[in-house]
């Protein structure tokens, strides 16, 4: 009975010795490269595995009274911690071809932030790393890309086109957001490099846009849009708009070869993107 005992602590020792080293190499990455697990509740597990061997471990060495009062507490912190931890949440989503992985991270009060995965965060591990997709997402490790404009309210949706991520959604106000990522690196363009390659009519068979008179007029099949370049923010080829109180409005992507433009709405509620090309091409 003595050498089960002895064996079943000294494997409950050498796994708590393993998720120990775990978490110590996890403090290097957040240390360096500012990377966390996507999904938080995984940190305070493993921390409970930790503390539930180490436990078995030395329970048959110490006082049992005082070892249970000690785990007992280092449980309820780390109970309370993943009860605060349990509030966020990763939204994600993959490109149609499955190269790319979108995500943001929502904390409690709706405050988002930019995740970019550790496979295009440290490219050096990309031979060794999956590509990432929303099966590997939740167990997988991110940096912080930096916090969104707006706070999350009730509703969003993601579009893809081509390498391009539009996220927009609701803010707790009922005000519209978007964020547009560019997948495909295109280079920082400003305004003035983007609005000479949109200045032009542009057709659709369920819309139309004139980018030739100020502001550009946007004709979809149940409403029409007002596009004022003067609230623009250029991202690649995306040009995203909102109106004078900052609510977005939409998106316009053009095509590598500029004969085509994609609209995208920023309603949430709105899941229909808008196809374009040129009438005319001075």
């Amino acid at each position: 009975m003595k050498k089960q005992r002895s064996v079943l602590t000294t494997i409950a020792f050498v796994l708590a010795f393993l998720l120990l080293f775990i978490q110590g190499i996890l403090a290097v990455f957040r240390y360096w490269f500012q990377l966390e697990f996507n999904n938080p509740l995984l940190f305070y597990g493993i921390n409970v595995g930790i503390v539930c061997l180490a436990t078995l471990a030395i329970a048959p060495y110490i006082n049992r009274r005082i070892l249970f009062v000690l785990s007992g507490i280092l449980l309820v912190l780390q109970g309370f911690a993943m009860y605060v931890g349990a509030g966020t949440r990763s939204i994600a989503s993959e490109s149609p071809d499955d190269t790319h992985l979108f995500m943001v991270q929502a904390q409690p009060n709706g405050q988002l932030t930019y995740r970019r995965d550790l496979y295009y965060q440290i490219p050096q591990l990309q031979r060794f790393l999956p590509v990432p997709s929303l099966t590997t997402a939740p167990y997988s490790l991110s940096a912080n890309g930096g916090g969104l404009n707006y706070p999350l309210g009730d509703d969003y949706k993601i579009d893809w086109v081509d390498d391009y991520a539009i996220f927009s959604y609701e803010t707790p106000d009922g005000g519209l957001a978007q964020y547009v990522r560019d997948y495909d690196d295109n280079g920082q363009q400003t305004s003035e490099d983007w609005i000479p390659q949109i200045i032009n009519n542009w057709t659709g068979s369920d819309a139309t846009l004139a980018a030739q008179g100020l502001p550009y007029d946007l004709r979809l099949s149940k409403e029409t849009v007002a596009l004022n370049p003067d609230y623009l923010d250029v991202t690649g080829k995306a040009g995203s708009f909102t109106d004078e109180q900052g609510n977005a409005l939409g998106t316009l992507i053009l095509s590598e070869d500029g004969n085509q433009v994609i609209y995208v709405p920023a309603n949430p509620r709105q899941k229909t993107t808008y196809t374009m090309t040129t009438v005319n091409k001075d």
